[in-house]
């Protein structure tokens, strides 16, 4: 083979490699047009999920401090009918003690 034929075979390879180097370059701009793209969709969703997150948080401490407050109440009002409760018994053990030592004073002559 001469050497003419030889250089012209690497001509063609050179370009045809060059052809190719093209291309990878386009596909790599390709490629970081769409990250780009990629990135300013993600930003948009993150934007988003955030105020998401930030309304569903203030509705769960509204819903919370709602709740809360009920409770207050509820507890509140249990523990005034618990002292009345207890006020009853104490009055009527006092009141039966009171009844079993007359009884008692009486069975005995002490009265």
């Amino acid at each position: 083979m001469s050497l003419e034929v030889r250089v012209t075979r690497i001509e063609v390879r050179i370009e045809h490699i060059d052809m190719e180097l093209v291309e990878i370059k386009q596909d790599v701009r390709d490629i970081k047009h769409d990250i780009n793209g990629l990135r300013s969709d993600m930003a948009a969703m993150n934007l988003d999920f955030n105020n998401k997150l930030a309304a569903m948080n203030e509705n769960f401490n509204s819903k919370l401090l709602n709740m809360n407050e009920s409770m207050n109440t509820r507890f509140s009002a249990l523990n005034a009918q618990m002292w009345s409760n207890f006020k009853w018994l104490l009055g009527i053990f006092i009141a039966g003690f009171g009844t079993l030592a007359t009884l008692m004073a009486h069975g005995f002559h002490w009265l």
